[in-house]
């Protein structure tokens, strides 16, 4: 039985990608502060981190066993993760590498803090998973290739999708 506040169902899934994107209205210290921006990497590891830099943005690659990439420009932070353990890992990491970059910014003005997150489930069976979700006899006639719930709580805008894919490398699984 599943300890309280996890989700069975949810633990059968495997996050393949997770995004975390924060956009603010006033970071155009950025132009004077990317350089600052990776020295506060250096410092950390003692080497120079893989980057590409420029007026439209700074991209730091391979920035921990966690984070595949991290694009800095002056209207937003994004952070891409790749296969991470859970969604605790990326919500600790995300915060301490945003609070680490708006240290050296310091914008204030704030339009939107973004989280998407890509899970898979493997299906070996031949019908779409997402068949599964049908609320009620009335959709039965209807071939269910996505499904999508969305739902705003004040300022806050939530949606959630569910869409069979394929295996690449085995296209027998869904």
């Amino acid at each position: 039985m599943a300890s309280k506040g996890k989700s069975n169902k949810l633990q059968s899934y495997k996050i393949l990608e997770s995004f975390i994107q924060c956009n603010y209205l006033d970071g155009f210290s950025y132009i004077d502060k990317a350089g600052e921006i990776v020295n506060s990497y250096v410092k950390e590891t003692k080497e120079i981190p893989k980057f590409q830099m420029g007026l439209e943005g700074l991209t730091l690659h391979d920035v921990s066993e966690k984070i595949d990439a991290i694009k800095v420009t002056s209207t937003s932070i994004w952070i891409h993760f790749v296969q991470p353990k859970n969604l605790g890992n990326v919500s600790t990491e995300a915060t301490e590498q945003i609070d680490r970059i708006m240290k050296i910014l310091k914008p204030t003005f704030f339009k939107r803090i973004g989280w998407r997150t890509y899970f898979a489930r493997e299906d070996v069976s031949s019908h779409n998973p997402a068949e599964k979700l049908r609320i009620h006899d009335g959709v039965q006639s209807f071939a269910l290739q996505n499904f999508v719930v969305a739902r705003e709580f004040d300022d806050v805008q939530a949606r959630l999708e569910v869409s069979p894919i394929t295996n690449t490398t085995d296209p027998a699984k869904k």
